[in-house]
């Protein structure tokens, strides 16, 4: 089961450039999971941009808070100003992967290079 669920454990030479966004005290997933998989890009020489930010939430990114269901004293949830402003890192990084792709493309032999 925990290979299964390691994403580390399934990274192949084939995989696209990854944007990895968490936060360092993450309330639902260790952010050293995230830190194995880069670790695992890395090894296969495959692009991939991992930013931790500090706060505690999980799920930012898609609008709910997984800690409304649990009784604890504080909700994990309130966003810290880097939490917030991910998509200011997300935007930055699809826009460079763009002009990464129009460079490779314009450029003779560059298609069999693209990632």
């Amino acid at each position: 089961l925990v290979d299964f669920y390691s994403l580390d454990r399934h990274v192949h030479a084939a995989m696209p450039p990854t944007f990895v966004l968490q936060s360092a005290d993450d309330v639902c997933a260790l952010s050293q999971h995230s830190l194995m998989l880069a670790k695992a890009y890395r090894k296969l020489h495959r692009p991939l941009r991992l930013h931790l930010v500090r706060g505690r939430c999980h799920g930012y990114g898609i609008g709910i808070c997984p800690m409304q269901n649990f009784s604890f004293s504080s909700c994990a949830c309130q966003l810290t100003e880097e939490e917030e402003n991910w998509t200011t890192r997300l935007e930055a990084w699809l826009k460079l992967g763009l002009s990464v792709r129009r460079v490779l493309r314009d450029t003779p032999g560059g298609a069999s290079r693209a990632w």
